[in-house]
C-alpha cells in the first residue's frame, strides 16, 4: 500500500455520495474482507485463521496509512465496531498450535486499529 497507492484505489473502489461521504463501491475487496472478519458469516464455514489474520492485516494498514476516504466507509459498515472486537472477547478457539500464531496476530491488529482510532479521533 505504501508503494503502490493507485493500486490500492483500484481495489477499494470508493464511490463518493459527496464531497465528504464515501461508500463501498460494488467491486470493492472491502465486501470480503469485512465479510472474513464478521463470525455470523463464518459460522458454519471453516475460514482459515491465516486468512481472517490477512484481512485484520489490511485493515490495520488502512488505518496506519490513514487512507480517509476507506475509514469513512468502513466505520459505517454495519456491526463493523463489534466484528472487530469480537476475536478480543471470545478468545483463541483453536487447540492447534500453529492456528494459536494467527488468534495472536488477529488480536494485536484488532489492538492496533483501536489504538490508532482513539488516537486519530481525539485529535
Amino acid at each position: 500500500m505504501e508503494t503502490q497507492p493507485g493500486l490500492i484505489e483500484l481495489f477499494l473502489d470508493l464511490s463518493s455520495k459527496d464531497d465528504k461521504e464515501f461508500i463501498i463501491g460494488q467491486n470493492s475487496c472491502l465486501h470480503a474482507v469485512l465479510d472474513v472478519i464478521d463470525p455470523e458469516k463464518q459460522s458454519g464455514h471453516y475460514i482459515p485463521p491465516q486468512l481472517v489474520s490477512a484481512a485484520f492485516l489490511l485493515l490495520h494498514s488502512l488505518w496506519h496509512d490513514r487512507r480517509d476516504a476507506a475509514l469513512t466507509a468502513i466505520r459505517k459498515s454495519p456491526k463493523f465496531w463489534e466484528n472487530l472486537t469480537h476475536p478480543l472477547m471470545t478468545g483463541i478457539q483453536s487447540d492447534v498450535d500453529e492456528d494459536y500464531r494467527y488468534y495472536m496476530e488477529i488480536c494485536c491488529y484488532a489492538l492496533q486499529i483501536i489504538a490508532l482510532e482513539a488516537y486519530y479521533v481525539a485529535r
